[in-house]
């Protein structure tokens, strides 16, 4: 079964179309080839073969220990600055919100399914939904909304919808959605 939040491809056929078409992009195999300049020392540290099939693995390994403040190897360690690690977290989100743009609001689609689902219950008194998930999920909602980053929310981040009708009783609704405390402005 899935997990619809966590917006993985396995899950979805439509989705793995979208990132099987970014995947043959010439913009991502442009990227892949200029990361290989900036990778090529910390792959060889690591003994791996850098391809197109694992250039992203850097990113998540590095967040992984970032996240869990964990130091990096000893072979890697001085191969790794701020400009390095913001590169790989940039190729995450190049990534990421390269295939969810494919087809707008595919990879959000069963979060927002839910969602809606929730708040048209009839007679609830439900005010309030809280959603744990991954920053894929938050990125996959932005996306939905033209939204994109050149980085991964960071580990601990937070998205807020909020479903609005103003004035009271016009039946005019609009969405405010905030992250990390900045409200993003979306259309109207």
């Amino acid at each position: 079964s899935s997990d619809y939040l966590t917006t993985d491809p396995a899950f979805c056929q439509e989705l793995q179309k979208d990132c099987d078409y970014f995947g043959n992009s010439e913009e991502l195999k442009q990227r892949i080839e200029e990361d290989y300049l900036h990778y090529k020392d910390i792959y060889n540290a690591l003994n791996i073969t850098y391809s197109s099939s694992n250039w992203m693995l850097l990113g998540d390994y590095l967040s992984l220990l970032y996240c869990t403040d964990q130091k990096f190897p000893s072979r890697i360690n001085k191969l790794i600055d701020d400009k390095i690690f913001n590169r790989t977290q940039s190729d995450l989100a190049f990534y990421y919100y390269g295939c969810f743009n494919v087809t707008k609001g595919v990879a959000s689609a069963p979060i927002f399914r839910d969602l809606f689902r929730m708040l048209e219950e009839k007679n609830s008194e439900k005010r309030f939904f809280l959603f744990s998930a991954h920053d894929t999920t938050i990125m996959s909602i932005l996306s939905t909304f033209d939204y994109t980053d050149t980085a991964v929310p960071t580990f601990g981040s937070h998205l807020a919808l909020e479903f609005w009708e103003k004035p009271k009783g016009s039946g005019k609704k609009y969405i405010r959605m905030v992250l990390n405390g900045e409200e993003i402005a979306i259309g109207d």
